[in-house]
């Protein structure tokens, strides 16, 4: 058995710009709890890391190759010829090559690398953000929801038994994981909330498999993920690791992205983005499970920050950062189980027709 360098090992191998066949004038290193990420002048290499957590297995290097391969595929759906192929990784008893000498013992997925001033996350921050760049979104995003196909299998990952398994998942610790960022009332406030909901809508998720809102979606629909150069939309880095996170109602999947968007205090542009695919895709009012959905969603985020600032690799800023970052998801998921989450245009909240004014949910969630 070949005997696999540790991860630092790798991570420094990557950070080596002659490690590379393209000449690059830099290498910067960025990381999630689940996989280490290499920019270059033009390309980018994403490693996933040897982890076992309870949603994700990539602890085997057949495993891990076998979610490169599906990370691929699943992204060619919202992107275009961004994703390059897979690297396998060599290692000959001394060092790391993506020569072929010695050992295969890790691979990597190879993409051309996008501008970052046309991420969206970056272009919210512009003063002059044409709101018709979001007309261009609604419009893919629309596509996409309109002609992704549902199935009998698919729509099972949405029942109510595997609804309630995935909270569980989420709030099995959840104690203990927000025990630095949020106060226990608020957790359990926070718990009740999306317990309750499925309990008392257990007929709506239920039509909502019936009338075919079930898709094989997203899973990870954030505005980091979304670049917009062009008049070209590019969605990429979706949920690969779990069919079972990526196959949702297509309200669950856009709650996402409002949720990341109202984090970042971008109010007009969830009005408008929601407005635009609900008119569309919805007859009814869907606005007590979207907010379910929101709720869920800024957990994850939460539990994922969370889980990224206890890694003992990190460094103290990035731990410093992490752990600010949940905290202010885990106080989105408060107000939106305490208010609801539709924001009006200039930031206050608004729940069962009542307009509540910004309130200092923070304070509240911390106390």
């Amino acid at each position: 058995m070949v005997s696999v360098p540790p991860l630092v090992d790798f991570i420094k191998f990557l950070s080596d710009k002659t490690s590379y066949d393209t000449p690059t004038d830099e290498v910067s290193i960025l990381q999630t709890h689940i996989s280490v990420v290499s920019l270059t002048s033009q390309f980018v290499y994403k490693l996933k890391k040897s982890v076992l957590f309870d949603f994700l297995d990539f602890s085997t290097l057949k495993k891990r190759l076998f979610y490169c391969q599906e990370e691929v595929r699943l992204n060619q759906r919202l992107s275009t010829d961004l994703y390059l192929g897979i690297l396998p990784i060599y290692w000959d008893g001394n060092k790391l090559s993506f020569q072929a000498e010695g050992e295969v013992v890790d691979y990597v997925i190879k993409m051309r690398r996008l501008s970052d001033e046309n991420l969206l996350i970056n272009r919210l921050k512009l003063p002059d953000f044409p709101i018709s760049q979001l007309d261009l979104l609604a419009n893919r995003l629309l596509t996409f929801y309109q002609n992704t196909p549902t199935s009998p299998e698919i729509s099972a990952f949405a029942s109510i038994e595997s609804i309630k398994s995935t909270l569980l998942e989420i709030t099995s610790d959840f104690s203990d994981a927000t025990s630095q960022t949020l106060s226990p009332l608020a957790a359990l406030w926070i718990k009740t909330a999306l317990f309750q909901f499925i309990e008392s809508s257990k007929g709506l998720l239920e039509a909502r498999i019936q009338l075919g809102k079930i898709i094989e979606g997203h899973g990870d629909l954030r505005s980091e993920h979304v670049h917009i150069e062009h008049n070209t939309v590019t969605i990429y880095d979706c949920i690969e690791f779990s069919q079972r996170l990526r196959c949702l109602d297509w309200l669950n999947d856009l709650a996402f992205l409002l949720m990341d968007l109202e984090y970042r205090h971008c109010y007009p542009q969830v009005v408008y983005l929601q407005h635009k695919l609900l008119a569309v895709l919805e007859k009814d009012d869907v606005s007590l499970l979207l907010n379910f959905y929101k709720i869920y969603r800024a957990c994850v985020r939460g539990k994922v920050d969370t889980i990224k600032f206890r890694e003992p690799e990190v460094s103290p800023e990035v731990r410093l950062e992490s752990q600010q970052k949940a905290v202010r998801y885990f106080q989105l998921a408060f107000r939106y189980a305490v208010l609801g989450s539709m924001p009006t245009a200039d930031g206050d909240c608004v729940h069962g027709g009542r307009r509540y004014g910004k309130i200092n949910v923070g304070h509240c969630a911390r106390q």
